[in-house]
């Protein structure tokens, strides 16, 4: 699987404490949340993007209303927002992407 780092939030479908894995910018198993400023290489741009990616919830125990995949928002270098995805959502992301 390789390194990760872990976004720490609230779930905004449950309300409870949350893990989220992803990969993006430095990962070395840093640990966030939001608003933090995620570390990126030297000599990088991607500080000075607007990025959507998708990570796994880690959460155990996991609640059964609790959405396995979220979607993780990151502006201009800084972890802005989750939301909860659906599997046809992540699905059709994975599908996409092959």
């Amino acid at each position: 699987m390789g390194a990760f780092n872990t976004l720490h939030a609230t779930s905004p479908v449950t309300g409870q404490q949350i893990r989220i894995q992803f990969k993006y910018g430095v990962r070395y198993q840093y640990d966030y949340k939001i608003g933090d400023r995620i570390a990126f290489p030297a000599e990088t741009l991607m500080a000075d993007t607007r990025v959507t990616l998708v990570g796994g919830c880690t959460a155990y125990p996991k609640s059964a209303d609790e959405p396995e995949h979220y979607e993780i928002r990151f502006e201009y270098g800084f972890a802005a927002s989750i939301r909860a995805i659906s599997e046809d959502e992540y699905d059709q992301l994975e599908i996409g992407r092959s």
